[in-house]
C-alpha cells in the first residue's frame, strides 16, 4: 500500500526534464485562468498491468498564458489541493490524506510551476518544477491542445494522458520518501482535464 500511495503522490510527474532546445521562442500570450469547477486530474496505478488504485483530484487550480494566434504556450502553473484526493474507497481517501502519504494538513497543495513550454510532435512539452510534501523536483509535463471552435479565443483546454514506468517511479519515490520502494512491474497513468477561459481585459 506503501508503493501505491507513493505512486499516487506523482500525479503530476512527467519524464525526466531534458535540456532546452536552442533558439526556443518564448509566445506573447494572453492570460487565462483554469476553471476550477470543471478541471480535473486522475491517476490510475497498476501492479503488473492489473489496475490497483484509481482516483481523482478535484478543484484543479492554476494560469496558462498561451497565444491564440501562434498556438505557443509562455507558461502554465497548476495547484492541485491534496486534500480533495478521491478513490473508490473512503478509508482509502483518509489514509492518502494522512502524514503518511500526502499529508495534507501541512502540505495542502501539489504544485507545478513551468519554466519553459516548447512545442513537440502533437502536442507540447511544459518543463518546470514539482512541488510535493515541501521536496521540489525537476519535470516535464506532456500536453496537447484540444480542439477549439473556429474563432473561439475566449477558452481554451489543455489534456494529458501518459504513463509513468517504474523507473520513473523509483527515481521520484527515493527523494520523495526514503526508505520506501517500488515493486517491479508497478506504473502510474495520468489524465488531466485543464479548461481555462481568457481573463478579461487581455
Amino acid at each position: 500500500m506503501k508503493t501505491i500511495g507513493v505512486a499516487i503522490l506523482l500525479c503530476l510527474v512527467g519524464p525526466p526534464a531534458r535540456p532546452q532546445a536552442p533558439g526556443a521562442r518564448t509566445a506573447i500570450a494572453e492570460l487565462f485562468t483554469i476553471d476550477s469547477s470543471q478541471a480535473t486530474v486522475s491517476f490510475q496505478v497498476r501492479y503488473l498491468r492489473v489496475p490497483q488504485v484509481k482516483g481523482s483530484f478535484a478543484r484543479v487550480t492554476g494560469t496558462v498564458q498561451f497565444d491564440t494566434r501562434t498556438l505557443e504556450f509562455n507558461s502554465l502553473t497548476l495547484n492541485i489541493p491534496s486534500r480533495n484526493v478521491v478513490t473508490p474507497n473512503h478509508k482509502q481517501d483518509n489514509l492518502l490524506k494522512g502524514p503518511v502519504f500526502l499529508d495534507s494538513r501541512r502540505y495542502p497543495y501539489i504544485r507545478f510551476v513551468s519554466d519553459t513550454v516548447l512545442r513537440r510532435a502533437g502536442g507540447y512539452v511544459a518543463r518546470g518544477t514539482l512541488t510535493l510534501r515541501g521536496v521540489v523536483h525537476d519535470f516535464i509535463v506532456p500536453l496537447r491542445l484540444a480542439p477549439r471552435s473556429s474563432g473561439s479565443d475566449e477558452s481554451i483546454r489543455l489534456l494529458a494522458d501518459f504513463r509513468l514506468r517504474r523507473p520513473e517511479l523509483a527515481r521520484i519515490v527515493t527523494r520523495t520518501a526514503p526508505g520506501m520502494t517500488t515493486l517491479p512491474g508497478t506504473d502510474l497513468t495520468i489524465r488531466m482535464d485543464l479548461p481555462a477561459r481568457r481573463e478579461k481585459g487581455n
